[in-house]
């Protein structure tokens, strides 16, 4: 017959406890999600990505030591679905977790930042120096208000455009190939246009453009691997200045595809010696040659789904500016802002 030992109570106890320390190490081990990638951001906001399911809130831990160790006040914590922080100055080291609604951790703890390291943005230059328009795309009528005050306003062509959460505010949302935006704006001679754009398209679209039949003007467009800023002065077989299509062979300002379903900052450039397209604040590619552009007698229109491709863009677009004048890559710099943007009253 087995004897088993004896075992007092307070052996009991003491093993009961080590067993469930154990069991709660292998749920943790077993359970929690990956831990959020923390990062700073100006001016002292802690912000990060979150890809898999939301916790239940998230807890913001500070540390008072320089990082040696860390506790959470009372009211430093924020909503699972949140990817922002305010803490109460940035001096100090944070970190965060994510929680269940018993406040048990459910993900591994961030790494510890502190908000003081995030790269100011730039010191703003002039930028409203020959700007015609600026739709940030945060109204909700028919009729999309100009922000410079010059009465651009973009008029609706079609169903009803939606709405989404954008770049900065909301972006206007385009969902199938019946509506556009046009804008009586005109322009000539050096120009630039900047806007934020969020696809995953990879055929061929157009998202912006002032051109005509036969492609006579400029248009940005994406296709399959890339995205152009093409600028069209005349027959090719008149004008030797005539930018192709780049799909077949020609020339012009080309970048690497944006469709990727983020947000991407496009700025084209004509300043009559160069045709320039800039994606996400770096220079993609520079045409040099004579670019005396032929006006278009289309108005200029976002979603476009009239001109020579036919079909226009199927997602995003906001912040959306038109200067007449060429600007600097220091400007366009200041427009990308650390991939944060720079909100009109911000110029």
């Amino acid at each position: 017959m087995l004897t088993l030992p004896k075992i007092n109570r307070r052996t009991w106890i003491a093993l009961w406890a080590q067993d469930r320390r154990r069991s709660r190490v292998r749920a943790a081990q077993a359970t929690l999600l990956p831990a959020p990638v923390l990062r700073a951001a100006y001016p002292d906001l802690l912000q990060w990505d979150w890809d898999c399911a939301n916790p239940y809130q998230w807890n913001v831990y500070v540390s008072l030591d320089g990082g040696v160790t860390f506790f959470m006040p009372g009211d430093y914590w924020t909503s699972g679905d949140v990817r922002e922080f305010a803490p109460d100055g940035g001096s100090e080291f944070h970190f965060i977790v994510g929680v269940d609604a018993d406040g048990n951790e459910i993900t591994e703890r961030s790494n510890s930042v502190r908000p003081d390291d995030a790269i100011a943005p730039p010191v703003p230059s002039a930028l409203l120096p020959g700007l015609l328009a600026y739709w940030p795309m945060d109204e909700d009528t028919g009729l999309y208000n100009d922000a410079s005050g010059n009465e651009n306003d973009l008029t609706l062509n079609g169903q009803t455009l939606e709405y989404s959460m954008g770049k900065l505010g909301t972006a206007i949302v385009s969902v199938d190939y019946t509506s556009n935006l046009t804008a009586p704006v005109a322009l000539s001679g050096n120009f630039s246009i900047s806007f934020w754009i969020k696809t995953a398209q990879e055929n061929f679209f157009t998202c912006l453009s002032q051109a005509s039949a036969g492609c006579i003007g400029f248009l940005f467009y994406g296709y399959s691997g890339g995205f152009s800023f093409q600028v069209y002065t005349g027959d090719a077989e008149t004008n030797p200045n005539f930018i192709q299509d780049v799909s077949s062979g020609g020339f012009g300002p080309v970048g690497g595809t944006i469709s990727d379903g983020e947000w991407h900052h496009v700025v084209g450039v004509l300043n009559g010696q160069e045709a320039s397209l800039y994606i996400d604040g770096v220079l993609a590619d520079c045409v040099t040659g004579e670019f005396p552009l032929i006006p278009s007698t289309n108005p200029l229109m976002l979603f476009d789904n009239n001109t020579c491709l036919g079909q226009t863009v199927i997602g995003s677009m906001d912040e959306v500016g038109v200067w007449q004048r060429a600007l600097s890559g220091d400007e366009v710099g200041q427009l990308f802002n650390n991939g944060n943007g720079l909100a009109y009253q911000n110029f």
